[in-house]
């Protein structure tokens, strides 16, 4: 009988068996959740069995929060490749399901779902198409570094000449990780040497053809094989380092950002190339100016920058720019037809399908076969958007679309079918061409009859199940069929309207899905709610009482619903009271609405009372029943209450009348005393003892002359360490914090007010007063600090960024009491010591370790005897000396690192960064010991020697070598560019404004 089941959701069973299989319900329901930390915390607790891949394809396809399509990503990246083998899912599955997720809007999840491809996708030609096309086109690097090492994973040695031209990559990491990749075919094809050589030739040989930049990295990659660096077709001359930038008069984009503010003019062609810069207050500065410029049609170089996607910063910044242009950017989208470059055309066929511009059809008509894929795709997409706003009143545009439907290119023939889609007219095809198109147009081609029956039959799941819901009287056996097929998409489809599978379905034991149960139960309260009969009353009873006790709790409050308040039995009244019990609310309040629909409620909690004994429905009815009680009789109804308690055995009814007493104005009862807390240590006690224990025993080190000391090693947030990862830091002694406003970890972590012991150092990317005030007022909110410890100028690459003026400013603000000291940050060892001469920069943060000791020269002896506090960086060189090497065959331990640093004078702290709670363990160790003797220094100078080799051939060939051709090449497209129309590039007169 319901009145003796428990009120609130399922609890845990005891078995360990049942406890598993009850935590992996529970994980599917939560993938379900409304709130997106539930739904993320479930991704990674979910089983990966064929329920809970489907439930993850589900989260990696069709959720809202970017965050949680990230962490489905990033499971299946991390699962193992055997998941796919016994099926269903099947590989082949998955490898959709990766088709499609690698065309996510967000970076983070392209770059996961990358990872996942080479975990699990076989040898498939649209996949390698779409990644060798990542390669070469998205803008993100991360995402463009994934494909490689991916595209190398799924075809291998078919994948060298894909490959070969991410070496021409503007970024560095992106070449590194095609090296990677090329490297990791030649290990991995075959134990055949001769084999491997011959692939090795392969590689090298395709060096011939390609930029200075992609033969000096292929230069690095055979400067480790057999053949050596003298194989590659000659990298004439060394290679340029580009430098930090676009720069307009200064290595420092925070000063340029400073000038560029307070100048009055300046070139808009100088602006143009500030657009790529990565320091984001110059580019929003040059971004302003440029679209203030009167005349716009000067800033066609502007359009070199969406020529590749590659070139980091200015493709979006340009964007940015010419949207806010608006309609005045007629003139550039007539020099981008002129020019007929891909990027600007894909970026005019857009403007043109926007504004009002009929005379610029035929002009944007005439490149509907243009060469590039992307063209045309932009090009037909417009004209759709035209022909929809015309109502296809220009046959020759929709002659264009109609042809673009037999093109080469799916994305091409998609967008034209989806043109002619939204114009509503009929689409001639025959039924083998209806394969030709992607699932989103094959999903909306099936409101032709036509091909209805093709959809049933269709590979791709989403376009079955919209099959299912617009095809009309389908035979019985067809609705059997989807209703048994492996994928939840298909059998919730196949329930839609049909109440009485909804029934069996959730009768049965078979479907585990929680999705699929979902839709069953709509469908039954859709079914009950239009008074259809399709239900019978044993069957509907059943269900009732089915779903109470669902581990769901949206079924649970469905259940609440399938009662019918005008006939509402004893039972159906003791599941509802109970359900107003329940630990979800919304369960509680299905179960409240139901109630108060129930005629003469009161009389039937009467006479409920006088017959049930469970003492939870007991407590659920008697706070149903002080609902109905009489208002403004509140001595009647507080002595009522009284009378029930004294006559009530079971004291939990008895406490629970008390309570409700309250709320008449009863007098509480006496409340007893607490017993004493014993005096005895508990295992809380006696860790917070050892944390004491252990932080006293750390060395506390002077920071120079500011008065501060610290711990020797400092942790950053950098790589989102949590809360209780940054607490067991702060236990082993760690007392400073490494801290910027994108941490937001950390910032939880330091706004806690048993945090306020610990110090913070912070900064500024800026070089003007009013930016610094509004980076420190900003630090002290989040933080909700009155004054920071230390502040410094962020990444100083130019005596400029050390001018009196800032320096006068960073003493007021600890002159105000905001800080109590100050410094900068750099990699320049001669900015460094120029400011130690001066005396007037207390603390300097800088790159350290054993394979760069070029401070332990001049810098560190200078700093100690001037009385400067150290901070050094970068003791790992970003993870390179943990490299092997002759000296160690498995590299150094972390620790090690951190202890040469901090062993040297001058070095007050370390900076560490861990990424991983097992790394932070092991560096805490620093604590205990931070310092080695001599000898064991000697060791790590002549391991840093080998790794400083390696990495300057890797600075030289590799890092330094990319960006250098590609930012002349598009240099001289500007000058090139803007030579006729030099004239109409200037800034409007402030004069004509006023």
């Amino acid at each position: 009988m319901p009145a003796g089941r428990s009120p609130r959701s399922p609890r845990s069973p005891r078995s360990p068996e049942a406890r598993r299989e009850f935590g992996r319900r529970r994980a599917l329901v939560e993938l379900l959740d409304p709130d997106p930390a539930v739904r993320r915390h479930a991704v990674d607790l979910v089983e990966l069995d064929a329920v809970g891949l489907y439930a993850l394809r589900e989260r990696l396809l069709d959720d809202s929060h970017g965050p949680v399509r990230a962490a489905a990503a990033e499971r299946l990246a991390r699962a193992a490749r055997s998941i796919f083998d016994a099926g269903p899912p099947t590989r082949a599955e998955a490898t959709s399901w990766l088709l499609d997720a690698v065309h996510d809007p967000l970076s983070s999840v392209r770059a996961l779902s990358c990872r996942a491809v080479a975990r699990h996708v076989e040898r498939e030609a649209e996949i390698e198409a779409r990644l060798a096309e990542m390669l070469t086109r998205d803008p993100s690097w991360r995402v463009r570094r994934a494909a490689a090492r991916a595209l190398a994973a799924v075809a291998q040695a078919a994948a060298i000449s894909a490959l070969i031209p991410g070496l021409e990559d503007p970024f560095w990491r992106v070449r590194h990780g095609v090296i990677q990749a090329l490297a990791l075919i030649v290990t991995r094809a075959t134990q055949d040497e001769a084999e491997r050589a011959r692939l090795r030739r392969e590689v090298l040989r395709a060096g011939a053809g390609l930029q200075e930049a992609a033969r000096a990295a292929l230069a690095y990659l055979a400067s480790g094989w057999p053949e050596g660096e003298d194989e590659v077709p000659a990298v004439l001359g060394l290679i340029r380092d580009p430098g930090a930038g676009l720069e307009l008069s200064d290595a420092d984009p925070a000063v340029v950002t400073a000038r560029l503010q307070a100048a009055s003019d300046v070139a808009p062609d100088k602006l143009v190339a500030l657009l790529a810069e990565s320091h984001v207050p110059l580019r929003d500065e040059a971004t302003r100016r440029l679209a203030k410029i009167e005349d716009p049609s000067c800033l066609g170089p502007a359009l070199a920058w969406l020529e590749d996607t590659r070139v980091p910063n200015a493709p979006a910044a340009v964007r940015g720019l010419l949207e806010r242009l608006g309609d005045r950017a007629r003139g550039l989208v007539e020099r981008a037809l002129e020019d007929a470059r891909p990027g600007g055309l894909a970026w005019a066929a857009g403007w043109i399908a926007t504004y009002a511009a009929e005379d610029l059809h035929p002009r944007l008509l005439a490149h509907a076969e243009h060469p590039s894929a992307e063209v045309r795709v932009a090009v037909v997409a417009a004209l759709g958007r035209l022909l929809a706003r015309e109502r296809g009143h220009e046959p020759e545009l929709r002659a264009a679309v109609a042809h673009a439907l037999r093109d080469p290119i799916r994305r091409v023939r998609d967008a034209a079918a989806i043109g002619l889609i939204e114009l509503g007219e009929p689409l001639e095809l025959e039924r083998s061409g209806y394969a030709s198109f992607g699932p989103v147009v094959r999903a909306r081609l099936l409101a032709e009859a036509n091909f209805s029956q093709l959809g049933l039959d269709d590979r791709d799941p989403r376009v079955r199940a919209v099959a299912l819901r617009v095809s009309s009287q389908l035979p019985e056996a067809a609705h059997e069929h989807a209703l048994a097929d492996a994928d939840p998409w298909v059998r919730s489809a196949a329930l839609v309207g049909r109440a009485e599978a909804a029934a069996a379905l959730l009768l049965g034991d078979r479907e585990r899905d929680p999705g699929v149960r979902r839709v069953a139960a709509r469908e039954l309260v859709r079914e009950l709610r239009r008074g259809g009969d399709a239900i019978e009353r044993s069957e509907l009873l059943a269900l009732r009482d089915r779903l109470h006790v669902d581990p769901d709790p949206w079924l649970r409050a469905r259940g609440a619903e399938l009662v019918d308040p005008s006939g509402c039995d004893d039972d159906g009244l003791a599941l509802l009271l109970l359900a107003t019990r329940d630990a979800a609310a919304m369960v509680r309040i299905s179960a409240a609405a139901v109630l108060d629909a129930i005629p003469e409620l009161g009389a039937r909690l009467e006479q409920l009372l006088a017959t049930a004994e469970a003492a939870e429905l007991r407590v659920a009815a008697w706070s149903r029943l002080t609902a109905t009680f009489a208002p403004g009789d509140e001595p009647g109804s507080r002595a009522r209450l009284e009378r029930a308690s004294a006559t009530e055995r079971d004291p939990r009814v008895v406490t629970h009348l008390r309570a409700l007493a309250l709320l008449f104005g009863a007098e509480p009862p006496a409340a007893a005393r607490p017993p004493a807390l014993e005096l005895e240590p508990g295992q809380r006690r006696r860790a917070e003892a050892k944390s004491t224990e252990l932080r006293a025993k750390i060395e506390r080190r002077p920071l120079g002359r500011t008065g501060i000391e610290l711990a020797p090693l400092v942790i950053s947030g950098a790589f989102s360490p949590t809360p209780s990862t940054l607490a067991l830091a702060v236990e082993h002694g760690v007392d400073t914090m490494f801290w910027e406003p994108r941490y937001a970890n950390a910032t939880r972590f330091l706004r806690e007010p048993a945090r306020r012991d610990l110090q913070v150092i912070t900064g500024s990317f800026h070089a003007d007063r009013r930016a610094l005030a509004q980076d420190l007022e900003r630090a002290r909110r989040r933080l909700q600090r009155d004054q920071l410890d230390i502040f410094l100028l962020f990444w100083v690459r130019s005596p400029a960024r050390l001018d009196p003026a800032v320096l006068e400013t960073l003493r007021e603000f600890q002159a105000r009491g905001w800080i109590r000291s100050y410094g900068f940050s750099t990699h320049d060892r001669a900015i460094a010591c120029a400011a130690v001469e001066t005396g007037d920069w207390p603390v300097i943060m800088t790159r350290h370790s054993a394979a760069h000791t070029g401070p332990e020269r001049e810098l560190l002896p200078a700093a100690a005897a001037a009385g400067v506090g150290v901070l050094s960086f970068s003791a790992l060189c970003y993870g390179r000396m943990l490299r092997p090497s002759a000296v160690f065959e498995h590299g150094p331990p972390a620790p090690d690192c951190y202890r040469y640093s901090l062993s040297q004078p001058a070095v007050s702290a370390c900076v560490s960064a861990p990424q991983r709670p097992a790394e932070l363990l092991e560096n805490l160790a620093v604590l205990a010991t931070p310092r080695i003797d001599g000898d064991r220094q000697d060791v790590l100078r002549a391991h840093g020697r080998e790794i400083y080799a390696d990495n300057k051939r890797f600075d030289r060939l590799l890092r330094r070598g990319g960006t250098a051709p590609l930012r002349e090449a598009i240099l001289e497209l500007f000058e090139r560019a803007s030579e006729p129309r030099e004239a109409a590039c200037t800034e409007p007169d402030p004069a004509a404004r006023r």
